[in-house]
C-alpha cells in the first residue's frame, strides 16, 4: 500500500478538519517524492545525452533515467503525467537501446569478394553436370532482361493452371 493511500485510511477515522490537513499533507509528500523522482530521471536523462555517444557511462545514466521514471510512473495517480512519463520511459530505453547497439559494434561488415582459385573453378565445373547436361558457372551476376518472360509466353504455373493441373 502506497504512503499516500495510507494516510487517507487513517485521516477518515480522524475529525473532518485533521482529515483534511493530512490529506493535503499526503499530496504534498505524494507530490515531493515524485518531483524528486522526477527529477533525478531528467538529470539522468540529461547526462546521458551529453556523455560521449560510444560510452558506457552514457548507457549507464540512460538505464538509471529510465529506471527512475519507471519508479516514477508507478508512483503517478494523475491521467496526463502517468502518460508523459509512459512515452518518456519508453524514449529513454530507445535510447539506451541505441546506445548499446553501437556498444556492441552493430552490424557486421560485408563479406569480402576474392577471386576464386583455379582448383575451386574446377570443382565448381565438375560439379556443374546435372544428368548430363553442363550447367556452367556464372561470371558475374546476369542482368534483370534473363528473368523477364518474352513476348508472348506466359509463366508456367499459369500453363498449368489452364490445363486443369493443381500443384
Amino acid at each position: 500500500m502506497r504512503h499516500f493511500d495510507q494516510l487517507k485510511l487513517l485521516a477518515f477515522s480522524l475529525d473532518p478538519d485533521t482529515e483534511t490537513q493530512l490529506v493535503l499533507a499526503g499530496v504534498c509528500v505524494d507530490y515531493q517524492v515524485m518531483n524528486n523522482a522526477e527529477h533525478l530521471a531528467t538529470s539522468e536523462e540529461q547526462l546521458s545525452r551529453q556523455a560521449n555517444r560510444d560510452s558506457k557511462q552514457a548507457l549507464q545514466h540512460a538505464i538509471a533515467a529510465a529506471d527512475f521514471y519507471m519508479k516514477v510512473y508507478a508512483e503517478a495517480t494523475n491521467a496526463t503525467d502517468r502518460l508523459r512519463l509512459r512515452r518518456k520511459c519508453r524514449e529513454m530505453i530507445t535510447w539506451a537501446e541505441q546506445l548499446k547497439s553501437k556498444e556492441s559494434g552493430g552490424t557486421s561488415s560485408p563479406p569480402t569478394y576474392r577471386k576464386i582459385t583455379g582448383e575451386e573453378e574446377t570443382i565448381l565445373r565438375k560439379s556443374s553436370y546435372l544428368h548430363a547436361c553442363f550447367f556452367p558457372p556464372w561470371q558475374s551476376d546476369p542482368s534483370d532482361d534473363v528473368f523477364e518472360l518474352p513476348a508472348g509466353y506466359q509463366p508456367y504455373t499459369s500453363v498449368l493452371q489452364n490445363n486443369g493441373l493443381t500443384f
